[in-house]
């Protein structure tokens, strides 16, 4: 369903203005971050009229929400986060691009998960921290949560590490979180620790912050948590506040309403592919916010790399840090980090670079300046030598 807008020019200068129906939860950070995303593309690429559900004060429950009559779903084109279209929305042919919330929409475009990187990037938080007994808590039935969960331990064994697993179970299709907390409590007292716990999403490392409290058990000193979303309305008003992985939503937002418009205009087929939602950084809160190494010089060495990241440090300063050679720390380091001192001070240094391209405006050469790199040419190698890539490239792929 189309509508037309007549320009005062005359009939040949008639408009065609698509449709866009989108059924997106907008009550947790990824819905709005894909919707700013849609919608930063329409201001930018192309005019559409969007077609937003009613928030819950405002609608009835009337007809003009119901799911299933024809007006609520003819369109040019739909975004939505549920897997069940109507049959008659498949056959006339509207091109969808869904949100995998609960699981895929079968044979179109679907917004999906990077598993790999965001396995990748919670492993290397926990082991920059000490951490290597490992776990993973996720939400039964739930396709990605599982798959992050088979991504996550792939990658701990990887580094001769295991990684034992809980299942949130689904009661009837709900998930009941007060008849979780018991059994979640017991489960990690049974678990050796310190231990490092990656949660499928915020809400699941809620459930386990609170699972941890009624236990007894300390986070982030006896068990470390870290999320995926980085939805501050979860992480934040929580006690701990929680660390939590941060996805590009917007972005992935931005690159489905493309594939989307290229589909409306016969420029590319409404078929089953993947529009990559990937990892950005680890926001790091209260609730990993601990060193879970044994050895006491390696600990207070880490929290001096830690401490210092703005600066130009070396291998020197880090010895001075502790009561330690300089033969004895690298001995320690490698016992304990399997990585040299340096090593960890080009990692930090390069993690910081990453965040300061991602949540600031600031240039190239302004943060080469703030972090004590000589130029644009030192902060460039050095990033380079640590992420595979450039900051203006890591910049363009991350960035906003």
């Amino acid at each position: 369903m189309s509508i037309l807008l007549v320009h005062s020019q005359g009939a040949d200068s008639i408009m065609k203005i698509p449709k866009v129906i989108l059924r997106i939860e907008t009550s947790r950070a990824c819905g709005r971050g894909i919707l700013l995303g849609i919608s930063k593309y329409c201001h930018l690429f192309s005019r559409w009229r969007l077609s937003q559900k009613l928030p819950f004060y405002l609608h009835s429950g009337s007809a003009a929400d119901n799911p299933n009559l024809p007006e609520n779903w003819m369109a040019d084109g739909m975004v939505i986060s549920r897997p069940e279209i109507p049959k008659f929305v498949r056959e006339i042919g509207v091109p969808v691009i869904g949100i995998d919330v609960l699981e895929m929409v079968g044979g179109m475009p679907n917004i999906v998960g990077d598993n790999d990187e965001i396995a990748a990037m919670a492993l290397k938080h926990f082991i920059d921290r000490g951490f290597s007994q490992l776990a993973y808590c996720e939400f039964e039935g739930i396709s990605w949560a599982i798959e992050r969960g088979v991504s996550f331990s792939a990658c701990a064994k990887d580094r001769d590490l295991d990684v034992v697993k809980y299942e949130v179970k689904n009661s009837g299709g709900r998930f009941s979180w007060d008849d979780e907390l018991y059994s979640i409590g017991v489960w990690l007292k049974s678990l050796p620790q310190p231990l490092g716990l990656l949660a499928c999403n915020d809400d699941c490392a809620k459930l386990v912050s609170a699972a941890c409290e009624s236990a007894g058990i300390a986070v982030p000193d006896d068990v470390a948590i870290l999320g995926v979303d980085n939805d501050e309305m979860v992480c934040l008003p929580n006690d701990p506040t929680l660390s939590s992985i941060a996805l590009d939503f917007e972005r992935a937002g931005f690159q489905a309403a493309g594939l989307l418009d290229k589909i409306m205009k016969g420029e590319e087929k409404s078929e089953s592919q993947h529009i990559i939602l990937r990892p950005t950084t680890v926001k790091i809160r209260q609730s990993t916010d601990t060193l879970a190494v044994g050895d006491a010089e390696v600990a207070s060495a880490l929290r001096f790399i830690r401490d210092n990241v703005h600066r130009a440090i070396g291998v020197p300063d880090v010895v001075e840090a502790t009561s330690l050679s300089r033969r004895g720390l690298e001995y320690r380091f490698k016992a304990v980090l399997d990585r040299p001192v340096n090593k960890v001070i080009r990692e930090q240094r390069a993690e910081q670079v990453s965040k300061m391209l991602i949540e600031t405006n600031l240039s190239i050469s302004q943060i080469a300046y703030k972090l004590g790199f000589t130029d644009i040419e030192h902060i460039s190698r050095y990033f380079r030598s640590v992420k595979g890539m450039t900051p203006t490239e890591f910049r363009k792929i991350y960035g906003h």
